[in-house]
């Protein structure tokens, strides 16, 4: 069971893939996020940890090449195909620890 300081980096994640999924939050600061969030837990395994960094290696370099084009307020479909499978996983891994309410 994840310390209440876990469940609430978790919580935020889920929050901050949200706002994204809604527009509310541009893709550059969802990365910078979950980066900061991914770095203060502590308490999940290294297969969980590796799985959620390869998603979010997804989202940063979808990033990079919008950005390296000039290019962020469109990308191409093939971008924002990516972009969405790997925030669904990023949702399923954070929906699996975080504890069911």
């Amino acid at each position: 069971m994840p310390s209440e300081r876990e469940i609430r980096q978790y919580a935020l994640m889920k929050d901050k893939l949200l706002e994204f999924n809604d527009g509310k939050l541009p893709l550059s600061n969802l990365i910078d996020s979950l980066r900061a969030l991914l770095d203060n837990v502590e308490e999940v395994s290294s297969q969980w940890r590796e799985s959620f960094g390869q998603h979010w290696w997804t989202l940063e370099q979808v990033y990079a090449v919008a950005l390296d084009r000039g290019n962020l307020e469109a990308l191409p479909i093939e971008s924002k195909v990516l972009v969405a499978e790997a925030v669904t996983e990023l949702r399923r891994l954070v929906d699996e620890v975080l504890p069911q309410s």
